[in-house]
């Protein structure tokens, strides 16, 4: 196997470059660290690379700027050791008012936003990467895109892209705190703790200048749902398109972006999670939201989701499962390109046939097919 994608740390330090040959050592080097998959070159389809909807150099920067973020949070020891009531407290004191400087992210997410506005196509062509080492900051990032791919088809003011881009940014912040509690003797579980992350990401930014209180709201309102039963507050939602025009939020009703994080919170979150003992596929991922939508996410918001995410990305294995060609059925090919008129219906290079034989790759629309069924193969 030839390595087809430069895989890079978060310092912008280069691990291997593209080209280079995959031995058994380097598999068990990612996958000790939690890769879920990298890029291999196939012979005839070299040219083939999935394009980032944003630059190298952005994501770079975004990943270093909140890991150092991380850092320096994590070094607060006032939060080692305390019950959930004793950190809030401390919130409330203002202790941490030197952390502000912390937060200033907002020339990081005004160039998400830019490069993201440049691209040609509003659609996540490729798969998002995450790995176990760094999937609090991949996290973030892919939760940052696809809020703003998903404010992009809603048509949002570039003022309001930018508060959503920097609210999805910071929409987790509150579990670094988290984490230094998990420790404490009491007997809080985990889960409690979890579900005051969005509380404590809140408090921490209440008194930031860099931050406004909508992307705040974002932060404390990304675990809310429609039907009153997220949290922290109960806040319920009306299914309604986040727009101006479409909602106007009254007391008790989510924010119209925190209503968009939630949804692209939820799908980064289970699609490929190297977390998760399940990996689920892109397919599994959009059949849980559907069934989860208009009671827990915003089932407008999950309908415009499914218009930037296809099931199968550009670069990923696929095996035909059905085709009204017969003789194409149970061949392996490649997907190059996706057709903004059906993302379910990608372009492929066939390169495997029925029989397991390397063929010379045949290009293939599959939105010229009336029936063509394909499995993701990882």
């Amino acid at each position: 196997m030839v390595l087809g994608k430069s895989i890079y740390e978060l310092d912008n330090r280069l691990i291997l470059s593209a080209g280079n040959k995959i031995s058994p050592v380097i598999l068990k080097y990612f996958t000790e660290r939690g890769y879920n998959y990298i890029y291999i070159e196939e012979e005839g389809t070299e040219e083939v690379i999935p394009e980032d909807i944003i630059s190298y150099t952005v994501l770079l920067k975004a990943s270093s700027s909140l890991e150092s973020i991380v850092k320096n949070l994590t070094k607060l020891n006032k939060f080692r050791n305390i019950s959930a009531e004793e950190a809030i407290k401390l919130f409330e004191e203002e202790c941490i008012q030197d952390a502000n400087q912390l937060f200033d992210v907002r020339n990081i997410t005004d160039e998400i936003v830019n490069d993201i506005s440049y691209s040609a196509h509003k659609i996540l062509s490729a798969l998002i990467p995450k790995s176990k080492s760094t999937y609090f900051v991949d996290h973030a990032l892919n939760t940052t895109i696809l809020s703003t791919l998903i404010g992009y088809k809603y048509r949002l003011k570039k003022p309001e892209l930018l508060n959503l881009a920097a609210g999805a940014f910071l929409h987790d912040i509150g579990k670094i705190i988290v984490e230094q509690l998990i420790g404490h003797e009491d007997n809080l579980t985990a889960q409690t703790l979890y579900r005051e992350h969005p509380t404590f990401g809140y408090l921490m930014m209440k008194e930031c200048k860099a931050i406004s209180p909508m992307e705040n709201q974002i932060v404390y309102q990304h675990h809310e749902n429609q039907d009153g039963s997220g949290f922290p507050s109960g806040l319920m939602g009306k299914n309604k398109p986040p727009t101006k025009f479409e909602v106007r939020e009254a007391k008790g009703q989510i924010f119209r972006l925190a209503e968009i994080c939630a949804v692209a919170n939820a799908y980064d979150k289970m699609v490929l999670n190297p977390n998760d003992e399940k990996q689920l596929k892109p397919r599994d991922v959009i059949k849980k939201l559907i069934s989860m939508a208009g009671s827990t996410y915003n089932k407008d918001i999950v309908r415009t989701l499914f218009q930037i995410v296809p099931i199968y990305p550009v670069g990923v294995y696929v095996k035909v499962a059905n085709c009204d060609d017969s003789s194409l059925i149970n061949y392996y090919g490649i997907v190059v390109d996706i057709n903004d008129e059906n993302l379910n219906k990608p372009i492929i290079f066939l390169i495997i046939d029925n029989k397991s034989k390397k063929i010379d790759p045949i290009k293939v629309d599959t939105s010229k097919f009336g029936m063509m069924k394909l499995e993701l193969i990882l």
